[in-house]
Parts: structure tokens; C-alpha cells; sequence
């Protein structure tokens, strides 16, 4: 009879431990998956461990072969191609002209940047570096504090996983097999949220401290009309993209590939769409494909493992038993992801957790839409807490 709850031990402290030998995660839960197959559900057996092996080669083809993850790469590689059309600048410029009247309102109008960017390339990383290099230099040539510069440019950042398109969203559906565009539908509004009550925060701290943030100026009306007519390519890509998902008409893979697409017409207009460029677009989205793909790969090997030895059943058990409510189970978990965002990176906190955490939510009767976008919420207050904080270094 296996012992579930000494195995699950065993596995989160060989878990750390490897970590904490610098192990990166695809690695350290392909290998534990393994280790798994072979002694605890083959009983260590060489015949029997050798045929429970034989499930990694049809988790590798069945999810290689996954439709829904096949937008991964098609919306990364929009990013890669909006990083070098210019847009970043566009959409800049736009938001200083019509926010720059606001107390703080150039960081306000960079934070609305930030977010029509994110609903566009979904990637956080990607607005940071973009906004990092357009909008920083700027602000803090008019005087704006640097220290509230970088924190409001990392934080708006974070926009770019909640406000659909968001890779993060596409993992979390593909694991726990929700559908992408109802996620996309629910992070929309919480999304435009939090750009909001940013917005509210910044003005908030530009009238406490007016050696922080300058005076603004104001624009004429003229101007911030004609910015409308530099901000069209971005509405239309918004469109394409979302309108076909939200009216049912496209798949979020079909319209991750529209998106591609116009993202490299956009960049051909400008004329930034260089064999440099190109080849350089190419690249990043094949090797952030392949690192997110091998991560996901070897979190459901784990979590094949984890599934057949009945752990999820195991601490639905030990819950009811111990009396706890499902609330008090929630916020027991948001401290553990918390915890885990300062240790490691936002996707391999999502995929070495979810094969574990996903069952568990859903027998405690959570809504998986509702809980995917708390999720996401939790990564994004990842990406700015030290000591990683990917944010804090693009």
C-alpha cells in the first residue's frame, strides 16, 4: 500500500531542495515526475516502472499537439513584432496628451499606455521593457521622481497578463481545461480595475507630494484628437483579435494568428520590419515557446503522478477532517502563492501548482473562471516582489 502522505513529503522537500540547488524548474519536475512513474507507481519494478514510463511520451505528444497552446507562440510572437513597430512610442504620446492635464498625469497616461498595450501583445515582461525604454527617460527628464517612475512602469506592467490577450490565462486554461475565452471575458473587467484604481493611486500621491511628480500641462483639444488618429492600427489589432473571440467567431488560437499577422503588417507600414527584426522576432518567440512548452510538459508529468496516487483526494480528506472551511482553504492558498511568487518565476509557480491546487479548488466547489483570474492576480503582485520580481529588471 503506498503511504500518499509520506510520498507528497518526500516530493515537496525533493522539490525545494532541488531548487535550492539552482535546478531549473522544467528540469526539477520532469525529473521528479519520473522518479515518481517509475518507483511509486511502478513499485520500483523494472517491468512494471518501464510500462508507467511509457505515459511521458503520450503527455509530451498529446499536449505538443494541443490546439489551445498553440496560441502561445502565435501571441508571443505578435509581442515580438509590436516591440518593434513603434507602437510603444505611439501609444505613449497618446496617453501624455490626454491624461498630461491630471495631477501625475504623464505616469497616469503611461499607465493607460501600458494597458491598451497589454491587450494587445498579453505579454507583462514586454510592456515593462517597452515602457522601460519609451516612457522612463521622458518622466524623469521632466522632473517625475525615479524611484515612483520605475514602480508605477513595473506595476502597470503587470496589466498585460490580466487584460486579455494573456499567455498567462492560455496556461492556466490549457491545465486546467477551462476555456481560454470565457478567462479572457472574466480578466477583462478586473483588468481595467486595477489599471483604474492605479490611476487613482498615482494622482493620490502626485497631490501629497508635488516634488515628486511636476506640474503637468495641459493640451489642446486638437492635439489629443489628432493622437486618436495614431492610436487607429492599435484599436483595429484590439479588435481583430478580441472582437472575433468575444463574438464567438474566431478560436483564441485563430485570432492569436490574426493577431501575428497584423502585428507584422503594422510593423512593415512603419517600416521597422527590418531581416534583422525579423529573424530577432523569430527567435524570441521560439525560445520563449520552448521554455514555456518544456515547463508545461514536465508540470503534467507531475501532475500524472500526483493525480494516480489520489493527493488531491488525500487533502480533500484531511480538510473535511480537520473541519476547515473553504474560505479558510482560499486564503490558506493566496499566502502560499504569494510566498512562492518571491521565490520563483510567474509561470513555474502556475505550472508546478495547478496539477495539485486544481483538483483540490474544485472539489471545494470554487468557480475555475473565477479562481483562474485570482490567480492571475497573485502572479502579478509576483512579478514586483523581490527578490525576483521579473518586472523590476525589464
Amino acid at each position: 500500500m503506498v503511504d500518499v502522505g509520506m510520498i507528497s513529503v518526500v516530493g515537496v522537500l525533493g522539490l525545494f531542495a532541488l531548487l535550492a540547488m539552482g535546478l531549473e524548474v522544467a528540469f526539477t519536475l520532469g525529473f521528479l515526475g519520473l522518479i515518481g512513474l517509475y518507483f511509486t507507481l511502478g513499485h520500483g519494478a523494472p517491468e512494471t516502472g518501464v510500462r508507467e514510463l511509457g505515459a511521458v511520451g503520450a503527455i509530451f505528444f498529446t499536449n505538443s499537439n494541443s490546439f489551445v497552446l498553440t496560441a502561445i507562440p502565435l501571441f508571443v510572437l505578435m509581442g515580438a513584432f509590436l516591440l518593434h513597430s513603434g507602437l510603444g512610442a505611439t501609444l505613449f504620446d497618446a496617453g501624455m496628451k490626454w491624461f498630461g492635464w491630471l495631477p501625475g498625469g504623464p505616469i497616469v497616461g503611461t499607465i493607460a499606455a501600458n494597458a491598451v498595450f497589454g491587450a494587445i501583445t498579453g505579454s507583462s515582461t514586454a510592456a515593462a521593457a517597452t515602457f522601460g525604454t519609451v516612457a522612463m527617460p521622458e518622466l524623469i527628464r521632466q522632473g517625475f521622481n525615479r524611484q515612483v517612475v520605475k514602480g508605477a512602469i513595473a506595476s502597470a506592467g503587470t496589466l498585460a497578463i490580466l487584460i486579455p490577450p494573456s499567455v498567462t490565462m492560455i496556461i492556466y486554461g490549457a491545465m486546467t481545461e477551462q476555456s481560454i475565452g470565457r478567462l479572457f471575458i472574466a480578466g477583462a473587467i478586473p483588468g481595467l480595475v486595477l489599471g483604474t484604481l492605479f490611476s487613482i493611486y498615482t494622482i493620490g500621491l502626485a497631490m501629497a507630494r508635488p516634488a515628486w511628480c511636476p506640474t503637468s500641462i495641459g493640451v489642446r483639444w486638437r492635439a489629443r484628437l489628432l493622437a486618436i488618429k495614431d492610436l487607429v492600427p492599435a484599436i483595429v489589432l484590439i479588435v481583430a483579435v478580441l472582437g472575433g473571440i468575444y463574438l464567438g467567431v474566431t478560436t483564441p488560437t485563430e485570432a492569436a494568428a490574426v493577431g501575428a499577422f497584423c502585428a507584422m503588417l503594422l510593423a512593415m507600414l512603419n517600416r521597422r520590419l527590418t531581416l534583422p527584426v525579423l529573424e530577432s522576432a523569430l527567435l524570441d518567440a521560439a525560445r520563449t515557446t520552448s521554455m514555456i512548452m518544456f515547463i508545461v510538459v514536465s508540470a503534467l508529468i507531475a501532475g500524472h503522478v500526483i493525480t494516480k496516487l489520489g493527493v488531491p483526494l488525500a487533502i480533500n480528506d484531511a480538510i473535511r477532517a480537520a473541519n476547515l472551511s473553504p474560505w479558510t482553504v482560499f486564503w490558506l492558498l493566496c499566502g502560499i502563492y504569494l510566498i512562492l511568487g518571491m521565490l520563483i518565476d510567474s509561470v513555474s509557480m502556475i505550472v508546478m501548482t495547478l496539477p495539485l491546487v486544481g483538483p483540490l479548488v474544485q472539489g471545494l466547489g470554487f468557480d475555475m473562471i473565477w479562481y483562474g483570474v485570482v490567480v492571475v492576480v497573485l502572479v502579478e503582485l509576483s512579478l514586483i516582489t523581490p527578490p525576483v520580481g521579473l518586472n523590476l529588471r525589464a
